[in-house]
């Protein structure tokens, strides 16, 4: 179904164009601005379309802002030009028939699905380059790239920045032994509990196959550890689903912040790194903190 929003006088509208769209099934109201026509929400997913029965100057007055398609309702006889040059997107005159009204707006309706669906692809190309596909989280690019901008912004105010690196212990052998499917299992449940353990501005992404980041802006090294042990302990309570019983994993964490003057956000993931081999060398499950040296 289309909505038709129509701005006018409702007894300047042609009964037959009223007539064609009830007939199929369309929606048509009479409002009082051109804005309020289209400003109010309607179904999920529906096509708005605004009709005006301005005159040129009317609606060039009255257009600004306004996102949905219009329709121009024109004198017989007069030139298209002044209407579209105010903003609508085609014109009509009032005497066309109610077939050739319905197919103009139709066709406008095809025009707007299409910008639609050409504007959802792009969104979701966009969403695509930054996240990563099997988790959700920001990929390795977009990770490094927030990263760098909040230790930018730790320097030029001078605020603590706490980087973490950490893994599933034994990754490699669960996915041989499990299979991959448990293996994408927990990196979502990783990626998943690192997400609700975290706030709403810190940065968590994948950087490898079974490895995560996580970037805590305005966070001291008290902070940073407070919440890498609250998602490690997360994680030993989180059981997946395997055949033959409960899946559990626990995971390794390095820990680190950005030291006084320090710039280069290689060597400030360099040291969570190896703080996370640290962990792991020492039977994994555990945080180690890295300071530099």
């Amino acid at each position: 179904m289309i909505r038709i929003d129509v701005y006018g006088e409702a007894a300047a509208f042609p009964v037959q164009w009223a007539q064609r769209l009830h007939a199929r099934g369309h929606q048509v109201r009479f409002v009082s601005t051109l804005a309020g026509a289209v400003a109010e929400s309607g179904e999920v997913g529906q096509i708005a379309l605004a009709v005006s029965l301005l005159s040129a100057d009317a609606l060039r007055a009255e257009i600004a802002g306004i996102t949905n398609p219009v329709l121009a309702a024109i004198p017989t006889g007069a030139e298209a030009a002044p209407w579209l040059a105010a903003g609508a997107v085609d014109a009509v005159e009032v005497d066309a028939t109610g077939d050739w009204f319905l197919h103009r707006v139709e066709l406008l309706v095809r025009l707007a699905r299409a910008q639609q669906a050409l504007e959802t692809a792009q969104a979701q190309v966009k969403r695509l380059t930054v996240t990563d596909a099997a988790t959700g989280v920001a990929n390795r690019a977009h990770f490094l790239s927030q990263a760098h901008h909040e230790l930018s912004r730790s320097v030029r105010f001078e605020e603590p920045l706490a980087l973490m690196m950490l893994a599933i212990d034994g990754f490699d052998s669960m996915v041989q032994t499990h299979g991959e499917p448990q293996g994408e299992a927990a990196l979502q449940a990783t990626a998943r509990l690192c997400q609700d353990a975290v706030r709403q501005v810190d940065v968590v992404g994948r950087m490898g196959t079974g490895e995560f980041g996580i970037c805590c802006p305005e966070t001291g090294l008290d902070g940073a550890k407070v919440i890498a042990e609250r998602i490690r302990g997360l994680c030993r309570a989180t059981e997946l689903p395997a055949v033959g019983g409960a899946l559990t994993f626990t995971l390794s964490i390095g820990v680190t912040v950005r030291e006084p003057l320090e710039m280069d956000l290689s060597a400030v993931l360099t040291r969570a790194d190896r703080g996370l081999q640290q962990a792991r060398k020492n039977g994994g499950d555990r945080v180690v903190i890295a300071r530099r040296a």
